[in-house]
């Protein structure tokens, strides 16, 4: 059984919705109350990047959850009703009794499915592997229309088109459905009645589908970001670019590799621009994405006198729910006189640059940095893939 958090007492609410990909009626399932423990992780690299929900329901809504809530919109919001989480439920885990069961995860099905091959030619011997070839794709358009278009590129060595063919195909029979699968039995088991709801950031649903292009010459690095977004073949993620800061330095325009959208996204991020400065690109509240130039101010001051509360630099607490990802955090109470103030954020101790953040309620906050470099940057810029020492 969950520990109650008290979470409804920080002020904080949160919702479940149909799945974003659902033409049936609409509803909103008010959770705030159900929640005996809540959690969420954000990322400079991502966003809103996964969630965790505990919740004591009666058996009737377990099963209820284990039937419809996968893919299920999630919302949370602040005492301010502005949006601090948001994302879709990915899996399941259940307790009833001695019983334990998951259902997910979502990101697990696949309902459009390629394979690329190479061919084999018997007639020599040995026998030489051949031109490598792709195989259109397949679609279980049932399960698209339930879950969403969830596409995967499949790859093999040696097959003929017959044998790759009854691969994919196979494949994708096997994946087509989210399963639902008891993971335990315990006879005279008591666990009680519990529910968690494992949710990822809509982030992820950049892993669902490729982005290729046909598209010779060059374009800008934003511009191309922006082509990568606006080809998510469910449109979940917002069509609103405005928070996506214009970059122009040259990419190729031309890509038939078949990369999935998220890395071939973080591929273009790590280049930076022309002058080699850090971006950050992730996922946020309405869907929509956020790709902006590295910050040269602090945001947020953490002091180790007093170690439960983060401020700004003009001395307002800012509640553990509402600290964001990519900011710069001032340590004022630490090196005291030691480091001049003409230090660059960098170079400078006494700065952090939260890499992720994971917030625990009520009012639990852990923040993670790390250090900032141009060199990833200029690797990426020359087509290295790194450098060692």
């Amino acid at each position: 059984m969950t520990t109650p958090t008290h979470f409804s007492q920080t002020g904080i609410t949160a919702y479940a919705e149909p799945p974003l990909i659902s033409t049936g009626p609409k509803y909103q399932i008010p959770l705030s109350s159900l929640i005996g423990s809540y959690s969420h992780t954000m990322a400079a690299s991502g966003g809103y990047k996964s969630a965790r929900i505990g919740m004591i329901l009666q058996q009737g809504d377990i099963e209820e959850w284990l039937e419809n809530g996968l893919g299920r919109h999630i919302v949370v919001y602040n005492e301010g009703a502005q949006v601090i989480w948001e994302g879709f439920v990915n899996d399941m885990e259940a307790t009833i009794g001695g019983l334990s069961i998951k259902r997910g995860p979502l990101m697990g099905v696949a309902n459009k499915v390629a394979i690329i091959y190479s061919t084999v030619d018997t007639s020599v011997s040995p026998p030489a592997v051949g031109v490598r070839k792709k195989l259109a794709y397949a679609n279980d358009t049932a399960s698209q229309a339930k879950y969403g278009i969830l596409e995967k590129v499949l790859s093999v060595g040696g097959a003929t088109s017959a044998n790759a063919a009854y691969i994919r195909d196979t494949f994708i029979a096997d994946s087509a459905e989210a399963e639902t699968t008891p993971t335990q039995i315990v006879l005279g088991g008591t666990g009680g009645l519990s529910m968690s709801l494992n949710c990822l950031g809509y982030v992820h649903w950049m892993n669902a589908y490729t982005y290729n292009s046909t598209t010779t010459g060059t374009t800008t690095l934003s511009a191309r970001i922006q082509a990568v977004l606006t080809a998510d073949p469910n449109t979940i993620l917002s069509t609103d670019y405005g928070r996506i800061t214009a970059n122009t330095l040259s990419v190729p325009a031309y890509e038939q590799d078949d990369p999935l959208a998220l890395a071939y996204v973080n591929g273009l991020v790590v280049l930076g621009d022309v002058a080699y400065n850090r971006y950050t690109f992730g996922i946020y509240a309405d869907r929509q994405a956020y790709y902006t130039v590295m910050p040269s101010t602090q945001e947020y001051t953490w002091r180790i006198s007093d170690g439960g509360e983060v401020y700004t630099p003009l001395g307002e607490m800012v509640r553990p729910w509402d600290v964001k990802p990519a900011r710069w955090v001032q340590i004022p109470d630490f090196l005291i006189g030691r480091i001049s103030d003409a230090t660059a954020l960098r170079d400078d101790p006494r700065m952090m640059f939260v890499e992720s953040l994971t917030y625990s309620a009520p009012y639990g906050l852990t923040l993670t940095g790390a250090k900032i470099a141009k060199l990833p940057q200029i690797l990426g810029q020359l087509g290295l893939m790194g450098v060692g020492a």
